[in-house]
């Protein structure tokens, strides 16, 4: 016998979406479609029970959702099919909770592959995007009933997430292609604090979590570890010998900068600008080791035999 489908609409809002958008690929039927903010906020306020203004508030200034310029909002929207507990009539407060837990768990699970999908455009490219609230919903005949609701407790950053109609294409066909494996505990370790590094407002916190991500790479706990770690990521990095210098050097001084900082308690010589440089070094990185999937002691060993001269096609 055919199993039943119940639908629940879900939409979510993105932080700091700027650009082409509508053509970006999430998977499954997700769709991302702009909407006026004007439009937006009233049917959200409904759907939360909220004041209008608190909504706009709340989307324009602690998510960062409503484009300064165009006053647009970029949205989520797709389709959640839940498969019922049975066919029969629930009669007992068992048999209701069964079907209510499941249907958390199902929407549970659908936001997560979304955040998923959103955690590796953070890593095809700068920016701070994000699903920062998001509802599910059904019909009825007194209109659309929500029945589940998230919102971060936790404002945004605002690190706008351009995108260009060629970046569109090439994200698209990253997100096809590109995948990180948790195979390898380290480069978990590394995609984690990577992503966290996004969530304070404090560059700061956000450096010295990038500096995890960075460690947890190119840390093999041996003797002169900011030479071993710089010169890790020069060779990984590093397209020619212009390159390597310049991320070697780049390298250390960062790591310089976490030294001071963990030894003195002083943050007065880490900018933003060294978060974000940090960032970029790590986000390359883990693209590269992931691609590469050598263990730890595999890729260490290889990061530090190899001579220049043998360029790294010779590490992959």
């Amino acid at each position: 016998m055919a199993t039943d489908l119940r639908k629940r609409d879900f939409i979510g809002v993105l932080s700091n979406a700027r650009g082409v958008f509508d053509v970006v690929r999430l998977g499954a039927n997700h769709k991302i479609t702009k909407v006026e903010a004007e439009r937006l906020i009233p049917w959200y306020a409904r759907i939360e029970r909220l004041p209008e203004h608190e909504i706009k508030d709340r989307l324009s200034n602690k998510y960062q959702c409503i484009d300064g310029d165009t006053k647009d909002v970029f949205i989520i929207h797709s389709t959640l099919s839940l498969p019922e507990v049975t066919k029969k009539p629930i009669k007992s407060i068992s048999e209701a909770l069964q079907e209510y837990l499941l249907e958390i768990k199902a929407q549970n699970s659908f936001v997560q592959e979304i955040f998923a999908r959103i955690e590796l455009m953070r890593l095809f490219k700068e920016g701070n995007i994000a699903l920062p609230a998001y509802c599910f919903y059904s019909q009825s005949e007194k209109g659309e009933e929500p029945t589940g609701i998230g919102s971060d407790s936790n404002n945004v950053p605002a690190i706008p997430y351009v995108l260009s109609a060629d970046d569109a294409k090439s994200l698209n066909i990253f997100l096809e292609t590109t995948s990180i494996s948790s195979k390898h505990e380290y480069i978990k370790l590394s995609y984690e604090s990577f992503q966290k590094s996004y969530s304070s407002e404090d560059h700061i916190i956000g450096f010295l979590q990038l500096m995890i991500a960075f460690e947890a790479l190119f840390n093999d706990g041996s003797s002169e570890l900011k030479y071993r770690m710089s010169r890790g990521a020069a060779m990984l990095l590093g397209e020619d010998r212009k390159q390597f210098q310049e991320i070697f050097s780049l390298a250390k001084k960062l790591y310089d900068k976490r030294s001071v900082l963990l030894h003195t308690g002083n943050p007065k010589g880490i900018s933003i600008d060294d978060m974000l440089t940090l960032r970029e070094l790590v986000r390359n990185a883990i693209v590269k080791i992931s691609g590469l999937g050598f263990s730890k002691e595999t890729l260490s060993e290889k990061l530090t035999i190899i001579g220049f001269e043998g360029e790294l096609t010779n590490v992959r």
